[in-house]
């Protein structure tokens, strides 16, 4: 259901549906992956990883299957976002939470419940009122009339100017109060701008008409509309993407000065979308396309728009972009233009590129369709392969195995052929079937097709390849061939081969005459009898042919009786007693008991092991040698000592160690170039380095959990770096100041971008430029109503407030506060209220009716309205006093004394 394309050969999936991903295309694609330019969302076949390489808000990781924690604080549109690889918050936390992932929360003392992202108390709000310190965890020692005190210090600020310059805010200042002039600028000189002047304008923005560069006094946006190379926005202090082309030589990249968009077409090479931020897919050789994503070319091995399905059985792996079609042949096995058939003849080695038909057979096969089997009695090569012509399956080792001839080797060699001395097996000529090796006994002929004469000597009858009687004539003929009878026998009725006549008698009186003496080895009346065999040098008596002496290991008359296990292979002829003594294994008189133990090598009078057969020890030689022991280079067979078992080559087979062998190498010790574990002998110490995981002499220590991958070498110290947050030599310290993305350097322990002159906003210490920006990438604009125009960089909230406001966001009015200035932690009037009013944020109306001005700290009044006096000012002057200029009476406040008309 979820196939997009699949295999013409066996319907399997070669690309998914959108949206889908797997072997089968069954698995949905994570919600979490940013859409790619269509607002779709596509993931890998294989991995289920993004494709765009980006992840929507409020997700993160390569396959975006992880959410951003829940206290990161939301962006202009609502959403969450978090660093794609880590989970770093990338907008900070939500009020009341710091850390790089927003996991803790604030002290509950600080002011608003914010805090910096090390948890400290943001410095520009300070803490509640009664407290300081850095976490505003202590208890202020001298506080102004609103409770508050230094960050630092815990005293109150306005208490250390002099006594001329004290506002009532310090406890001790004198009550009396003065309107001073504000001294207000009005314009600021070119490059700074604010309401005292004293902040620069984004020295990104290009100079305005008259050379130089100026920005508007309340905001600090340039003058000029128009910012320097590679920044944006009205204050040009946004930084264009770094994907985004430069500008001729210039090493900024160039984009829109109101939308950030990259100007030109094209991306640098691997990035595309609208802002050029996505990584092209991995197999495109170099570019994709802009917004389509479409690869300009791939990576040998892949095809495809994305490059994202592999070339299949292509010699050399590599095959056209759109059609997968196989820039040259097909490995073997497979047809095609994608090569992706598999020959129609299963016993096809290759097969013609279109029509499938084989080309050349497996190894065994021939014909047509390679269905046949060469001859099983052809001659291997050298790697034991059996090969034949795939037209007519002749051997193309051109030789048989023994047995067998002809051009098929199918063909036997003739019955009577005599076999191979060594091996025991027929051979003959390839071509003619000729017997290599001559013929059986009683055969004769270059096929051994013919019978020898049956009047040849001996019982196998044999004779010469040409016909000729091998061992002489039977008893009364004689000639080449035996077939002539004797004219004149001797006694043993035989004749001269050659001239039939017997003339042993008349000249060498030979054996054969019958009164002649038998040669040595012989016996008998006509010395036609041999002596025992066992006889030494076959010497018997004439006639009752008992041995003069017997040849070893035998004993008796005739020699016909086996000695024991003697040593020297010698014993008595008469009795059968061993002379030197017994064989190993064996004692007694005649050895031929065993000695008393199976182990024994051999042993004494008594039966006791004197020494242990191989691979045996201890006293009764009853236990095994070690198995792991290094066997002997003689014997290839495994020796130890027969006190305690120790090996005797000193040496264990790779993979042990120990004297006697028995103890294996830790399995995580790295295997050698045979693919072994090995270890020192006596200390099992690994002689490769350790696994991935491990470490340490035996490789039995893991390596430290913050380590990369966990990956470090025989010391435990982290080959990859650290994990985020971590750092030191085996990544044991907690980062103290880490970068954006929650990393810090190795060695220092410190985020390094922040050292550089001109850090990037990877750097958590970088501010922004312009000051009235904020975000991770200072793309957000400070609130209007901050005093200078410029708020915190991770939080947005801001330093000051323009008057008449307060709150972190400077978004809360000041009511009834004399000039409209108020605190801005907490809303109360800095000077004193307007008539009417009291209290510290002056929001309660003076405690009588009749008071114009009362007092700040309890409401009682100070001055009456017009016409009214008294403590209370809720008496109204007398009818004879003075009027004033609007007509209305007018008198003493605590007298009610006033002046009568005239």
């Amino acid at each position: 259901m979820g196939c997009q394309t699949c295999f013409r050969g066996n319907g399997e999936c070669d690309t998914c549906k959108q949206g889908r991903w797997g072997t089968t295309c069954s698995a949905n694609c994570s919600t979490g992956c940013s859409p790619s330019a269509d607002e779709r969302i596509y993931c890998n076949k294989t991995s289920g990883v993004c494709v765009v390489g980006a992840c929507s808000p409020g997700f993160y990781n390569i396959d975006c299957t992880a959410r951003c924690n829940v206290h990161c604080r939301t962006d202009g549109n609502g959403k969450r976002n978090c660093n794609f690889l880590t989970g770093v918050c990338r907008d900070g936390c939500e009020a009341g939470f710091y850390t790089d992932f927003c996991d803790k929360s604030c002290g509950e003392n600080c002011q608003g419940s914010v805090c910096e992202r090390t948890g400290q108390c943001f410095r520009d709000l300070g803490c509640r009122p009664g407290f300081y310190g850095p976490t505003c965890s202590l208890s202020c020692t001298t506080t102004c009339t609103d409770d508050a005190c230094n960050i630092d210090d815990g005293m109150c600020d306005e208490c250390k100017k002099v006594a001329e310059l004290q506002t009532p805010l310090c406890r001790s200042a004198g009550a009396a109060t003065c309107e001073r002039l504000s001294g207000a600028s009005v314009t600021c000189k070119p490059g700074l701008y604010g309401q005292n002047c004293l902040s620069n304008c984004s020295r990104n923005c290009l100079p305005s008409s008259g050379g130089q560069i100026t920005c508007n006094k309340l905001s600090g946006s340039c003058d000029s509309q128009q910012c320097a190379d590679g920044f944006y926005n009205p204050f040009c202090t946004g930084l264009c993407e770094n994907t985004c082309l430069p500008v001729g030589s210039n090493a900024f990249g160039a984009c829109n000065v109101t939308s950030a968009v990259c100007l030109y077409g094209s991306c640098p090479v691997g990035k595309h979308g609208l802002f050029c931020e996505y990584n092209c897919s991995s197999t495109c050789s170099n570019t994709c396309g802009r917004m389509t994503l479409i690869c300009d070319s791939c990576k040998p091995g892949y095809h495809g728009n994305m490059c994202e399905s592999r070339c299949q059985n292509c010699d050399q792996g590599t095959c056209a972009q759109c059609t997968g079609t196989c820039d040259l042949r097909c490995v073997d096995g497979f047809y095609t233009d994608t090569c992706s058939k598999p020959c129609l003849q299963p016993g096809c080695l290759s097969c013609e590129r279109q029509s499938g038909q084989c080309v050349s057979c497996k190894t065994g096969l021939y014909g047509t369709n390679c269905d046949l089997n060469c001859s099983s009695q052809c001659l291997p090569s050298s790697t034991g392969i059996i090969s034949c012509n795939k037209t007519n399956g002749a051997c193309l080792m051109a030789a048989c195995k023994p047995g067998y001839y002809g051009n098929a080797c199918v063909t036997r060699c003739p019955f009577n052929c005599l076999p191979n001395a060594n091996d025991n097996l027929v051979r003959c000529d390839f071509t003619s079937g000729t017997c290599t090796e001559g013929c059986i006994d009683g055969r004769f002929g270059p096929m051994c097709e013919r019978q020898c004469n049956q009047t040849c000597a001996g019982s196998a009858k044999r004779c010469q390849r040409d016909g000729v009687c091998s061992d002489g004539c039977i008893n009364g003929y004689y000639g080449d061939y035996c077939q002539h009878a004797c004219a004149d026998t001797c006694t043993d009725n035989t004749c001269d081969r050659k001239s039939g006549i017997c003339a042993d008698c008349l000249q060498d009186r030979t054996p054969l005459c019958r009164d002649a003496v038998c040669p040595a080895t012989t016996t008998g009346l006509y010395c036609n009898q041999t002596c025992p065999q066992n006889c030494l040098n076959g010497l018997c008596n004439r006639y009752t042919a008992r041995c003069d002496a017997c040849a070893n290991d035998w004993w008796g008359a005739n020699c016909a009786s086996v000695c024991g296990n003697c040593k020297g292979d010698k014993c008595n002829q008469d009795t059968g007693a061993c002379a030197s003594g017994c064989d190993d294994g064996y004692y007694s008189l005649t050895c031929t008991t065993p000695c008393r133990y199976s182990g024994c090598q051999a042993c004494d009078n008594l039966g006791e092991c004197v020494s242990c057969k191989q691979g045996k020890y201890d006293t009764l030689c009853s236990l095994n040698c070690g198995d792991k022991c290094l066997p002997r280079e003689p014997d290839g067979r495994v020796y130890c000592a027969r006190e305690n078992g120790v090996c005797s080559e000193g040496q264990c087979v790779p993979g042990y160690f120990r004297s006697t062998c028995t103890e294996r190498c830790n399995g995580n010790c790295g295997m050698n170039s045979l693919s072994i574990r090995s270890c020192n002998i006596d200390t099992g110490r690994c002689t490769e380095e350790c696994e991935q995981t491990w470490f340490g002499p035996s490789c039995d220590i893991s390596c430290p959990v913050n380590c990369a991958n966990q990956n470090c070498n025989r010391t435990g110290e982290c080959r990859q770096g650290c994990n985020a947050g971590y750092w030191g030599a085996r990544c044991e310290l907690t980062c103290a100041v880490t970068c954006n993305d929650g990393t810090c350097d190795q060695a220092l322990g410190s985020c390094l971008e922040c050292s550089k002159p001109n850090p990037t906003l990877l750097c958590r210490d970088a501010a922004c430029s312009p000051r009235n920006q904020w975000g991770v990438f200072c793309n957000k604009p400070c609130p209007a109503t901050c005093g200078d125009g410029t708020c915190d960089r991770d939080t947005g909230f801001c330093r000051s407030c323009a008057n008449t406001f307060w709150g972190i966001t400077c978004n809360q009015t000041c009511l009834n506060c004399y000039n409209d200035t108020c605190f801005q932690s907490n809303g109360q009037c800095i000077a004193k209220c307007k008539d009417g009013y009291y209290g510290l944020r002056c929001i309660d109306p003076c405690l009588h009716s009749g008071c114009l001005e009362c007092s700040r700290d309890n409401g009682s009044c100070i001055t009456c309205k017009a016409g009214l006096y008294g403590d209370t000012c809720s008496r109204a002057c007398a009818e004879g006093c003075a009027t004033d200029v609007t007509g209305v009476l007018s008198c003493n406040r605590f007298t009610g004394g006033f002046l009568c008309v005239a």
